[in-house]
């Protein structure tokens, strides 16, 4: 979108974006609060339901969303800094699902086939949490496996009820 935004500030419209702080060609970019400090405090969500240990993967929308990265960024680097007994999973350290609820699901489901002793994911896609409650539900996996992301009541809610889910963060 960097081209539009350029075309559209040579033709004297201010350009205000939404979590894009990326963006080059913008005059003000509105975001709800600070993009390290919102990976971090997820990051101590996830390692307080892990005992802060074990395994955890990173799941994003999207490999080119910008806030996205820098939570999971920051949520890494907080793990490695203060949890050192927590690993992020390396060749799929950033696992993108594309926004896509069907495609999160299979993907999960192939990260717990893949590593046994997975314990935790980290999700900065509004879906990823929910998802991840679902399946620790239908496979018999609350209290072994923890999730923790953005998503909002109404997709959280009854999975905060059964146990699966622990924290719906915004």
């Amino acid at each position: 979108l960097d081209t539009l935004f350029a075309q559209a500030r040579e033709q004297g419209i201010v350009v205000i974006t939404h979590e894009g702080s990326a963006d080059g060609n913008v005059d003000y970019d509105v975001a709800a609060f600070d993009n390290t400090a919102y990976g971090e405090f997820m990051m101590q969500c996830l390692a307080e339901q892990m005992n802060y240990e074990g395994k955890y993967v990173t799941m994003v929308g999207s490999l080119t969303n910008a806030s996205h990265m820098e939570w999971a960024k920051a949520g890494i680097a907080y793990q490695q800094a203060n949890y050192p007994d927590m690993q992020v999973i390396e060749e799929d350290q950033f696992v993108e699902m594309n926004d896509d609820v069907d495609e999160c699901m299979n993907k999960i489901k192939e990260l717990i086939k893949k590593y046994p002793d997975l314990k935790g994911i980290y999700g900065t896609s509004g879906h990823v949490a929910p998802t991840a409650a679902q399946l620790f539900t239908e496979m018999d996996l609350i209290g072994k496996m923890f999730a923790v992301g953005v998503s909002q009541p109404n997709r959280s809610r009854e999975y905060v009820e059964n146990g699966a889910l622990k924290y719906a963060i915004c």
